[in-house]
């Protein structure tokens, strides 16, 4: 494309625009691109953006999907472990997730080895990324988090999760505790981020109670985009299983119901979640093993 000549400037921008919405038509129909499409899409939609040669940042759409699949992964590795059934649901709803997670653990495991509170590998944009080297992405922060998050989920080592859980203080206090470095939007959504994968890793450490309390604050919050209403949401299932961990079985299954009311035709991930939780749930009530 930069070898080719243009008339002037409006045709070459607007030849961009095109190609840019037809290749994210092409990404919310299919949700993955193959690894050649990536880069063009990237170079179309980061205009004056210096990527390193050879390496990839992910469009905001994907990232998005990294965010709530990475919980669906997650929640499925911490609460469906004794049930492989329900396992086989992981890699049918989010392949890349873990494929990436997987990818993400080796710098995970730097920081575990090293100082923990070190946040990023890159400034671009003033945006931080993470070098996940294995497959030449740059990740941004907060969804490195989310990646590390299944990486913990399924981990039976306590020192992984109470390392993660110090990442997640330090990018707190980082992006939230300063309110002059955000918009209120941005820090809205970096503090209910934050606050959810707390409660995942207190529930992956047995904390429920705790875990509990920090879900119930992301719902507390208010949401102004859409597209960050997810955290609320799955949080609401999360609360539902705290109380489900505490022995509370009743109100965790009045719980479940409730969100599914609710939220029912969110999103397919959220409805995966759904069936899995309530199968785990039912599963008890009527004394049935998977």
């Amino acid at each position: 494309m930069e070898m080719k000549k243009w008339r002037n400037e409006d045709v070459f921008r607007n030849y961009r625009i095109k190609m840019y919405q037809h290749m994210t038509t092409l990404l919310d129909l299919t949700l993955i691109l193959s690894s050649r499409l990536y880069p063009i899409l990237d170079a179309l939609c980061t205009t004056g953006t210096t990527i390193p040669r050879n390496w990839t940042i992910l469009p905001q759409r994907r990232l998005k999907l990294i965010r709530e699949r990475s919980a669906l992964a997650a929640a499925i590795y911490r609460n469906a472990k004794g049930f492989p059934n329900l396992m086989n649901q992981i890699p049918k709803s989010c392949y890349w997730e873990i494929m990436w997670s997987n990818a993400a653990a080796l710098p995970f495991c730097k920081r575990v080895a090293g100082p923990v509170a070190t946040l990023g590998d890159r400034v671009i944009n003033n945006v931080g990324y993470f070098e996940i080297s294995s497959i030449r992405v740059l990740m941004p922060i907060i969804e490195t988090l989310c990646l590390w998050n299944v990486f913990c989920s399924h981990s039976a080592e306590s020192k992984i999760t109470f390392c993660y859980l110090e990442m997640i203080d330090a990018a707190y206090r980082r992006f939230v505790a300063p309110r002059r470095l955000h918009n209120p939007h941005a820090r809205s959504f970096n503090k209910a981020i934050l606050l959810y994968l707390k409660g995942c890793c207190l529930s992956s450490a047995e904390m429920p109670h705790l875990a509990l309390e920090a879900f119930q604050a992301v719902t507390r919050l208010r949401f102004k985009r859409r597209k960050d209403r997810f955290l609320a949401i799955y949080a609401s299932l999360e609360i539902a299983m705290c109380h489900y961990n505490l022995g509370s079985r009743e109100v965790a299954y009045s719980e479940l119901k409730a969100t599914k009311r609710r939220y029912g035709n969110y999103s397919r991930e959220f409805r995966v979640l759904c069936r899995i939780y309530t199968k785990i749930m039912e599963g008890e009530r009527r004394g049935i093993s998977e």
